[in-house]
């Protein structure tokens, strides 16, 4: 009598004692939408200057894909085996069919031990089918989950995308349009500045033309003074020269004491 093996599932993993063909299954992102939960609550990626983490975004997808391809090759491992055993039933069946009649000197102790062997046989055989029928289904149902699952996080990362690049875009066209209006405000100021230089420009001309205008004035009035001064020296002399005051004694008065004039 062949022994039956049962084959349960523990955490999405297929316990028998023979692993399914393939490597260690990696561990997902540390993200709060892991894969387990995300039929219930939507995965929260961390926050950029320009929208989300576009690496964890990535590490995300590729670990998504990674579990969809570990639940394709689980479900063929299963169906490998399914079909294995399906196999060992029908040889089964088939020795059990082709077993030749029982020798009429067998007992009747003999003949109820075979009756019970047989009976326990088709037991055995209705018991391995309905499990290999129920692990078919259950693979069914969890990679049909599991590719549900990977389905809705592709399309979450694409709305992830969609959403960077229209935060990229948005945020492209506010700075064309700072640079714009700060080059506005540039321009603006530079016209003040041109402006106020010219201004600047046309006052110190008028203060310079002001100063050379009181410059010649000065100059003008000394030279009149000069003159003035001369004739009165030369007044002053020839009253003296008429009096009968010698030169010396003549530019001594005119010049004060210790000043003589000069003419």
């Amino acid at each position: 009598m062949r022994s039956v093996r049962r084959v349960e599932f523990v955490e999405n993993r297929v316990v028998d004692g023979e692993a399914p063909p393939q490597g260690d299954a990696p561990s997902p992102p540390k993200l709060s939408g892991a894969l387990e939960t995300l039929l219930d609550h939507r995965p929260a990626f961390r926050g950029s200057v320009r929208g989300y983490d576009r690496l964890e975004v990535d590490n995300y997808v590729a670990w998504a894909e990674g579990e969809l391809a570990a639940a394709h090759r689980e479900r063929e491992h299963l169906l490998d085996r399914l079909v294995a055993g399906a196999a060992e039933l029908e040889i089964s069946r088939r020795l059990l069919a082709e077993r030749p009649p029982a020798r009429p000197v067998v007992s009747d102790r003999v003949g109820e031990i075979l009756r019970l062997a047989e009976d326990q046989a088709a037991e055995v055989l209705a018991a391995a089918e309905s499990e290999a029928g129920r692990i078919l289904a259950d693979a069914r149902l969890e990679a049909d989950a599991r590719l549900r699952k990977a389905h809705e996080i592709r399309e979450l990362a694409a709305d992830v995308a969609d959403q960077l690049r229209a935060d990229a875009q948005r945020d492209r066209a506010a700075a064309a349009a700072m640079l714009a209006q700060a080059g506005g405000g540039a321009e603006l100021l530079l016209r003040e500045a041109a402006e106020e230089r010219e201004r600047l420009a046309a006052e110190a001309v008028r203060e310079r033309d002001r100063l050379a205008a009181e410059v010649a004035d000065l100059h003008r009035q000394r030279e009149q003074a000069r003159a003035a001064l001369r004739e009165l020296t030369d007044r002053l002399g020839e009253a003296l020269r008429a009096v009968g005051v010698s030169d010396a004694d003549e530019l001594v008065l005119a010049g004060g004491p210790g000043e003589p004039v000069s003419a």
